[in-house]
């Protein structure tokens, strides 16, 4: 089992540009990665915005989890992304 897993796939849940990818964020891959973390372990998914949609597949896959918004670049005003952390509940 992993500690920590940390995703940086595609443009996220809802701009995969790879079909294959797709199965990460879906409900089926999100029980499969939640069954591969050891107790307490962490899951952190990079994604250019956030989607309600893979924020209820978490949940329904039993993970507890925040949204971490950040600055692309670091700069005021800058665009920012979308870092989920996730853990078991």
């Amino acid at each position: 089992a992993y500690h920590a897993i940390l995703l940086d796939i595609d443009n996220g849940p809802d701009a995969v540009m790879f079909s294959a990818n797709s199965s990460l964020y879906s409900s089926p891959g999100l029980t499969r990665l939640r069954r591969a973390l050891a107790p307490r372990g962490v899951l952190a998914i990079w994604s250019a915005d956030r989607s309600a949609r893979f924020e209820k597949r978490l949940e329904a896959a039993g993970f507890s989890w925040r949204a971490a918004e950040i600055s692309a670049r670091g700069a005021v005003n800058d665009v920012t992304h979308t870092i989920y952390f996730a853990s078991a509940v």
